[in-house]
């Protein structure tokens, strides 16, 4: 059905925004997303908290932990990406230059299947500017065309409509919201005055029940853009042509706002407020979208292509010209924007309902309306304080004098000065602070002094000791005022004073309250409050932080504000426990540094570093959203894992387990994720979002993990992962069965070992027994010294006794082998030299090992040698080599290091043989025991046999001569023998 154009009621407000001092407070956040150009349309935060910012040059994806870009080189098919938007599903949608539908879904980008057939209906130099979503559809919205993505994922297009050529601009209105309608763009038939600008745009808005058209006033001579935005707020909906936004009623009426600049982004928050993005025009924020009044400015002189409140209530936008914006709050509002004002305020008071401010460099502003400022003074003055004194005149005080004004403020009264002295022409009218005090009578002070305002003037009453900077009268007739160096109490009568005791540094502010008390802010010694004259000190046991407090007011509630150096503090003490918050940049305070307050229709002004700011006294700061995060990625000794992964188990020594975390939380940067491996076990913050767990002690585990923001509010989810640590194999059951085994085999292996080993010492000692046996018969045979197998059997003997069986058979084994030997050579008179040595060699063995060690031998053959063909007698060296042991080497007791040396060597009578020791010499040997026959006898022995063979071989050479060896001092340092043998072509065996 189409109703016919009939009267209706149209609510026709037709106005310019003025131009306002207020605006929200950004920060540039480009380099921190990592957007890679600075051209960016469009922002959205999804649903699991991932803020997605379109842009010229990809599509960024970004989180605390980082940010994600995806470019031609890892998914995104053209380097810019326009619209975007998420449909109910949690699926994002994404329109790229080349009218392309992308989707982003479970961790994957990739081209929609109803991509293509998008791209062939869509005409050429057609541009995909916007989504539009509803409670199930998507619709698209391009230049020449609207598309319909149904929940089915089916796409549609909107066929042109049967309309009349009269109809500019056409809406679609399926349900309670308006679709733009792009086939229908006729600026050529708009009618245009004398001066050549366009009359009215007609609207056609098409719904179930028939169309409805209105005419909306349009005095420009610029043509109907076709980039048409609309949005829907609580029944109102908006829509935008060119530069004016129009409020559309449930109806039918409307409001047109004329804005600065084409709008270019139209957003509606969750909380009813509207947004207006424009170009070079920064954007427009209205509280309630449904009144459309007192509109708050933003980003001026930018390009604002994009707008999004997440889930925190901070704002996002995204601009043409400077990458992207943040914001913490909405209620945080800056007066920076006019250059007077973006520095600390000398001073700040409400009189009445109205707020007077005096910047830093002069003059003075009044605030009208509640949000706009005018200045109102324009001279040059240092305001550094003004006050009510009369019912419609005000008094100011300068650095230069005092004056007295109306509060229309047209004409300056020049205060008389009552000249104290000459010195102090000036310094009485740099004026601080003032109270009213008895019968009405006003006290201020000043740099220097204490002054009482009359009708003449300041009456100068006492100076002060340190610079004057605060006053305040608590009754009867006590004034406090504060300095530099501390707080001081006056006697109004007596004008006597008296410091204080405890407040050392300089006193800020002194505020008489409703209830009676007084409380003193100091810069170093804290927060105080005087009360039935007792002082006491407050910022400790109200918990804050800073002992440093610059200003202190109360609102119409009983409530304080404090300003420090650490933010504000809202100071609730009417209930059974005092009530403070705290708000800092967290929460969108331009600074922490809080200068002065002042309060004017339920708003805070105060001052800092930034300039001058406000706040709602009622509004809400404090981030009452719970923080929400969840799993992004979980590795498990290194191995990614599926994101459901529960109750999985990990080897000993191999459990290392890497939870990465997403925080959707970007208002706060105080907020923490905590967490504990145990119920018993206390939460512990983690450091950032990541949470590295290893070399875990064998056990069954519950990971819990849950997030807390800056002001104390805890996440509604929490992450349990449950997994179990395994027990190393020497601590299961089986390997305490088999070690039981072994253990049980060893102590039975060790006993039969135990009766091993008692039954082989007894055979060994049957050894050597009949070993004992054999050497005596074979040294008596051989005429070898029986001292020395006496020796020999007892070393043997020790070894046993003291169970070192290794060293006894090594010793048993070398000397048996010298007893065979002796026997088999004692048959024989005559043997190889090579079989003297080797016999020689093993007594000497045998020696050291007796001896421990006590010398060193060395046996040499001269080149010319050749032992296997030299005979000589049998046993022939023993004697003397044994001698110089026991005689000459043994006695030194750890002189010098004993030495053995035996040459053989040849000489012109034959065979030389020399046998040279380093010993005590015979003369000291001498004075030893004599007892030693044997080896007397054994050397005479083989003299004898020397002689025999002298007897024999006449014409040989066989000879033996002793030398004593003495160093220069003539002391004994050892014995030389040298013996001589003949060479024989044969000796006789026989």
């Amino acid at each position: 059905m189409r109703f016919s154009r009939m009267p209706m009621l149209c609510l026709l407000l037709l106005y310019s925004i003025a131009t306002k001092a207020q605006e929200l407070l950004f920060q540039n956040v480009s380099e921190q997303v990592a957007v890679p150009t600075s051209e960016c349309y469009n922002v959205n935060q999804d649903s699991r908290g991932y803020m997605w910012i379109s842009t010229a040059q990809g599509l960024v994806r970004y989180d605390r932990s980082g940010s994600v870009v995806y470019d031609q080189k890892n998914g995104l098919p053209e380097k810019a990406t326009y619209a975007v938007t998420e449909d109910h599903n949690g699926t994002m949608w994404f329109a790229t230059s080349k009218n392309r539908l992308m989707q982003y879904r479970d961790g994957e980008l990739a081209e929609a299947e109803i991509s293509k057939n998008y791209q062939r209906q869509m005409p050429k130099g057609n541009i995909t500017f916007a989504f539009t979503n509803t409670k199930k559809d998507i619709y698209i919205n391009t230049y020449a065309k609207t598309f319909q993505i149904a929940p089915t994922g089916k796409l549609s297009v909107f066929k042109p409509l049967p309309l009349s050529t009269a109809n500019n601009i056409v809406f679609l209105k399926p349900a309670d919201r308006l679709i733009s309608f792009n086939d229908n763009f006729h600026s050529v038939y708009m009618p245009k005055d004398e001066k050549g600008k366009f009359e009215k745009v007609t609207i056609l808005i098409s719904t179930p029940k028939g169309d409805r058209k209105l005419d909306i006033p349009y005095h420009e001579r610029e043509q109907l853009l076709r980039r048409i935005l609309t949005c829907h707020i609580q029944g109102y909906n908006f829509f935008t042509i060119n530069n004016k936004l129009v409020r559309l009623a449930p109806d039918f009426s409307y409001q047109v706002i004329e804005m600065p600049g084409n709008v270019i982004c139209l957003y509606a928050d969750k909380k009813g407020g509207l947004w207006v993005g424009m170009a070079k025009g920064g954007f427009v924020y209205y509280r309630d979208g449904k009144q459309l009044q007192q509109p708050i400015k933003g980003l001026s002189n930018y390009s604002v292509s994009g707008i999004h409140v997440d889930v925190e209530q901070s704002i996002w936008c995204t601009t043409l010209e400077n990458g992207v914006y943040f914001s913490k709050s909405t209620e945080v509002l800056s007066y920076s924007n006019l250059p007077a004002l973006s520095a600390p305020v000398n001073m700040m008071v409400t009189i009445g309902k109205q707020l007077y401010v005096s910047p830093q460099f002069g003059g003075l502003w009044q605030l009208q309306s509640g949000q706009q400022l005018r200045n109102i003074i324009t001279q040059p003055y240092l305001f550094y304080h003004l006050f009510h004194i009369q019912k419609n005149r005000y008094l100011l005080a300068t650095a230069d004098g005092g004056f007295t004004t109306e509060t229309t403020f047209k004409h300056l009264r020049t205060l008389p000065v009552q000249r104290y002295s000459p010195y102090h022409l000036i310094l009485h009218y740099t004026i601080y602070d003032h109270s009213i005090g008895p019968k009405n009578s006003i006290y201020s002070i000043s740099y220097t002094h204490i002054l009482k305002y009359g009708p003449n003037g300041f009456e100068p009453l006492i100076p002060v000791r340190s610079v004057g900077r605060c006053i305040g009268y608590i009754g009867g007739n006590r004034l406090l005022y504060g300095c530099s160096d501390g707080l001081y109490v006056m006697n109004l009568k007596t004008l006597h004073s008296r410091k204080i005791k405890g407040i050392e540094r300089a006193v800020h502010r002194i505020l008489p309250s409703s209830d009676g008390t007084c409380w003193i802010a100091t810069a170093g010694d804290g927060l105080y409050q005087l009360q039935h004259g007792e002082i006491r000190r407050l910022d400790q046991r109200l918990g804050i932080p800073t002992a440093i407090f610059y200003d202190i007011l109360e609102d119409k509630k009983g409530i304080y504000w404090a300003a420090t150096n650490k933010g504000l503090f809202r100071i609730d003490i009417n209930g059974a426990s005092p009530g403070i918050s705290h708000y800092d940049t967290n929460h969108g305070l331009p600074s922490n540094e809080i200068y002065k307050l002042a309060l004017n229709n339920d708003q805070l002004f105060f001052s800092s570093p930034a300039g001058l700011s406000s706040l709602p006294i009622n509004g809400q700061l404090a981030n009452r959203t719970a923080p929400r995060f969840h799993i992004k990625n979980l590795r498990i000794d290194r191995a990614q894992q599926p994101l459901e992964t529960k109750d999985f188990e990990l080897d000993y020594g191999s459990n290392e387990i890497v939870l990465s975390l997403h925080l959707s939380s970007y208002k706060n940067e105080q907020t923490r994720l905590f967490y504990r491996l145990q119920r018993t076990d206390p939460y512990l913050p983690m450091n950032g979002t990541d949470l590295r767990l290893q070399n875990l002690s064998p056990n069954r585990y519950e990971l819990s993990v849950y997030a807390l923001n800056g002001d104390g509010v805890k996440s509604e989810n929490m992450i349990q992962l449950p997994f179990i640590v395994k027990k190393p194999f020497w601590q299961t059951l089986p390997f305490f069965f088999v070690l039981s085994i072994l253990l049980c085999g060893v102590f039975f292996g060790l006993k039969k070992l135990q009766l091993n080993a008692a039954l082989s010492k007894e055979k060994e000692k049957s050894k050597v027994n009949i070993l004992i046996a054999e050497s005596k018969l074979s040294a008596l045979q051989a005429r070898m010294n029986p001292h020395f197998i006496s020796n020999a059997i007892n070393s043997i003997q020790r070894y046993i006794l003291k169970n070192q069986a290794d060293e006894a058979q090594h010793y048993l084994t070398k000397f048996s082998r010298l007893i065979r030997m002796v026997l088999q050579q004692s048959a024989e008179r005559f043997l190889t030299l090579q079989k003297e040595i080797e016999t020689l060699t093993l007594y000497l063995e045998l020696e050291k090992l007796r001896f421990r060690e006590a010398f060193e031998y060395r046996i040499t053959l001269a080149p010319e040698i050749h032992p296997h063909e030299l005979l000589v007698p049998t046993m022939l060296l023993q004697p003397y080599v044994e001698n110089a042991i026991w005689h000459g080497l043994i006695p030194l007791e750890g002189e010098r290091r004993g030495q053995l040396n035996i040459h053989v060597g040849l000489s012109l009578s034959g065979l030389k043989i020399s046998i040279e020791d380093n010993g005590i010499g015979r003369q000291r040997a001498m004075n030893y025991q004599k007892e030693d026959y044997r080896l007397s006898s054994g050397m005479m022995l083989t003299e004898d046999r020397l002689q025999a063979l002298q007897q024999i071989f006449s014409e040989g050479n066989f000879q033996v001569s002793v030398i004593d060896l003495y160093d220069p001092k003539q002391l004994g340092i050892g014995t030389r023998v040298e013996i001589t043998l003949s060479i024989l072509p044969e000796y006789p065996n026989s």
